[in-house]
């Protein structure tokens, strides 16, 4: 589907910039592990897929790129569930004292959040940064912990950043969310072992669809798409291409081309991307080729320096959903009454999967083509811990409009609208995509 496509690319397109970390961006929220909180404006999120290390945001110098400070959530549980905080922090200090070097210059209780929390302050061994842990007791003996560390020399500020982050810190309770999580993979299932040919071939649009980008009230691009029933690695399958064109004010055009195959039952897949950065002569090419077949996936990077990376990863059984069966979701599940479904999908960055969790809200009424419209309201939330994506759908599945958390807007167009405000978009889509293949 066309927003899958402009919420990866809306990281590169609206990049953080030089903005005052003290200020705070939108809420966070992890409600797998209980809790959500602003972090600084114009810190860069790191996703963290790991059962202690869950969320990672770094600051970097404008001018060289180089990380100032990182702040992160991590969790940790002890073998008690019943904990005397006065004692354990007083062992806890000793611990972190010789088992990470944390050289701690302070420690107090202080809540956080509603709960009960220990504060410290100190610096880390080897290359000496100075770093505020905040150790915030949980039920059942789990702690979540909330740090930032960076160079001494600006500790005030840092410790004035994680005060600000902390401050809008809500705790809730994880259980529910990991149950509804747990039966949305397992709706998730029963739709994939339901796929048959013959939805897809009623999902395939016959005709290319258009879309204009806007943001702030202005076009800053395109995409087109076109879907095709065809025969490819001796297998007769479904395919996708797509094309989008991002222009922004005083950032570098960003040109995105993929083509997208599976088969019916999803045992074989290959993808193509090639991102463009720039549109000159010096213009940064990155190209990506993905090969599953079975449960086993291997994907080839080119980097823009001429550097090949090979990753390989086995796919989880039963709820993995292909790049291509992505696109088409709205189109084949059932849009008539409101419910959740979720998947693995595979993060060709990150070599891993993220959980990807798909909505139906309901009808609404809606302004599109200066008209009021009936549309369906849907969230597609690409991984957990990420905004969702607002869809309106037409009552075949097909993309309406669309709007991400960053207020990029994607909504149908046409061929010759496009071509209007972008004319080089017959030539991106009639000649870039063939040096692409």
């Amino acid at each position: 589907m066309a927003f899958f496509l402009v919420c990866a690319l809306s990281d590169l397109a609206f990049g953080a910039g030089e903005r005052e970390d003290l200020e705070l961006a939108r809420r966070y929220t992890d409600t797998v592990h209980g809790f959500s909180l602003r972090p600084p404006l114009g810190a860069e999120r790191k996703r963290e897929f790991s059962a202690s290390r869950l969320v990672t945001w770094l600051k970097r110098d404008d001018k060289t790129g180089a990380i100032v400070w990182t702040l992160s959530v991590q969790r940790a549980a002890e073998t008690k569930e019943q904990i005397d905080i006065i004692p354990y922090s007083k062992a806890l200090e000793e611990k972190l004292r010789k088992e990470d070097n944390y050289r701690i210059e302070s420690r107090r209780l202080a809540p956080v959040g509603g709960a009960r929390a220990i504060h410290f302050r100190g610096e880390t061994g080897g290359i000496r940064f100075w770093q505020r842990q905040v150790w915030i007791l949980r039920t059942g003996g789990e702690f979540l912990i909330v740090s930032i560390s960076g160079p001494i020399n600006i500790k005030t500020r840092l410790d004035a950043i994680c005060q600000k982050v902390l401050d809008t810190l809500k705790l809730t309770d994880p259980t529910e969310a990991r149950e509804a999580r747990r039966k949305n993979l397992l709706v998730g299932q029963d739709f994939l072992a339901a796929l048959t040919d013959a939805r897809y071939s009623a999902a395939i649009s016959e005709t290319p669809q258009w879309f204009l980008l806007r943001f702030n009230g202005r076009a800053v691009g395109f995409q087109c798409i076109e879907e095709a029933a065809v025969r490819r690695e001796d297998a007769n399958g479904y395919e996708i291409k797509t094309w989008v064109m991002i222009e922004l004010p005083q950032k570098q055009t960003r040109l995105l081309k993929r083509r997208m195959f599976v088969t019916g039952d999803q045992h074989l897949e290959r993808s193509a991307r090639r991102l463009q950065i720039g549109s000159d002569k010096d213009a940064k090419v990155i190209d990506e080729d993905v090969l599953k077949q079975n449960e086993l996936i291997i994907t080839n990077i080119l980097m823009a320096d001429g550097k090949l990376r090979t990753r390989k990863k086995r796919v989880p059984e039963k709820i993995y959903l292909s790049q291509a069966t992505g696109m088409l979701l709205p189109r084949l599940i059932d849009l008539s009454k409101p419910y959740s479904c979720a998947f693995a999908v595979y993060n060709t960055e990150r070599n891993d999967f993220d959980m990807r969790t798909f909505t139906v809200i309901g009808p609404e009424r809606i302004m599109w083509n200066n008209r009021k419209v009936s549309a369906i309201h849907a969230e597609d939330q690409l991984a957990v811990g990420s905004e969702p994506a607002q869809l309106w759908l037409d009552t075949t599945g097909k993309l309406l409009r669309m709007q991400t958390e960053d207020g990029l807007i994607m909504v149908r167009s046409t061929a010759s609208a496009v071509f209007r405000r972008f004319p080089r978009a017959r030539t991106f889509v009639g000649q870039w995509v063939n040096r692409a293949q």
